[in-house]
């Protein structure tokens, strides 16, 4: 039933999340974190994402009466979280948080926490999403043209669509960033003061 695979998956996220914090305890004492503040804060993330594999899971089962392994090879779309992207061509690489697999394309799925843009997504997250849809255009050999960002403490997601212009954009700071990272001279202040450069 489906309460029975959201529980499933509601189990090994909480176990995951404990090993996580357990293997990175002494990390998070560093930032006052002690694992009854950071396992209640996390736990509703993991419970969100069980719940939402889960209806993809059942919904799919029951429509096409498949199960077990022929369920996992004929679902779709397929989600990976923490997928590990490289390119020598386009000198980048990321973790992306999450991709789903689709027969003809891929979508990547940016989680973000904090405050969200009012209008469209803030300019970071675009380029961001932008470098890994060319990423995995690349990793994939398919025609993929757009990003979701979700925005974890609003409830909502929103698409980015792949133009030249953002491609472009991520070429250009890509070359920005190779050149200050040749560079043997500290780049000047930017001027802001929530700039960390200024403190």
């Amino acid at each position: 039933s489906k309460d029975e695979i959201t529980a499933a998956y509601s189990e090994t996220y909480q176990n995951l999340l404990k090993v996580a914090v357990k293997n990175h305890g002494k990390s998070l004492m560093m930032f006052d974190l002690t694992p009854d503040k950071v396992i209640p804060e996390l736990l509703p993330i993991g419970v969100a994402e069980a719940a939402e594999r889960a209806d993809n899971v059942h919904t799919f089962s029951t429509k096409h009466n498949v199960f077990g392994e022929e369920l996992w090879q004929l679902l779709t779309p397929k989600i990976f979280t923490e997928v590990r992207v490289k390119s020598q061509l386009l000198r980048l690489k990321g973790v992306i948080d999450r991709i789903q697999v689709y027969e003809n394309s891929v979508l990547p799925v940016e989680l973000k926490t904090g405050k969200m843009a009012r209008d469209g997504v803030w300019p970071s997250h675009r380029v961001q999403v932008a470098a890994y849809i060319m990423l995995l255009r690349e990793k994939f050999r398919k025609p993929i043209n757009e990003a979701v960002i979700r925005y974890l403490d609003h409830n909502s997601s929103k698409n980015v669509v792949m133009n030249p212009y953002m491609e472009l954009e991520v070429r250009e700071l890509t070359e920005k960033v190779i050149r200050l990272l040749q560079s043997s001279s500290i780049p000047k202040p930017c001027g802001r003061e929530s700039c960390r450069c200024n403190r």
